[in-house]
């Protein structure tokens, strides 16, 4: 018996209709094991396959952004700690995470 394996592309910083990557999905839905695993990744593969840093979405809103929106403590957490977010980024109403806080 031969077993094919399947080799999937993960699009990591693809966005969708609402300009969201799968770091924003993960972190609004509330699935922090999806946040730990890409921040993981990222230190593991000294580079930034999931960006923490993207903004390109109607609001500007990076991924630190919408943990503050949606009172994602532990991803918020997660997120700072692995520094390599940048928390003065701006959004469109040019106000940085904290200014939500």
């Amino acid at each position: 018996m031969l077993l094919r394996e399947k080799i999937f592309e993960i699009k990591t910083n693809e966005i969708n209709k609402q300009g969201m990557t799968p770091l924003d999905l993960a972190i609004e839905l509330r699935i922090n094991e999806a946040v730990e695993y890409s921040l993981k990744l990222n230190k593991t593969k000294n580079a930034l396959i999931f960006d923490t840093n993207h903004n390109f979405n109607q609001r500007h809103l990076t991924p630190l952004h919408r943990a503050v929106h949606a009172h994602n403590h532990q991803a918020l957490f997660m997120l700072v700690d692995s520094r390599t977010c940048n928390a003065l980024m701006r959004d469109k109403d040019y106000k940085r995470p904290r200014d939500y806080c």
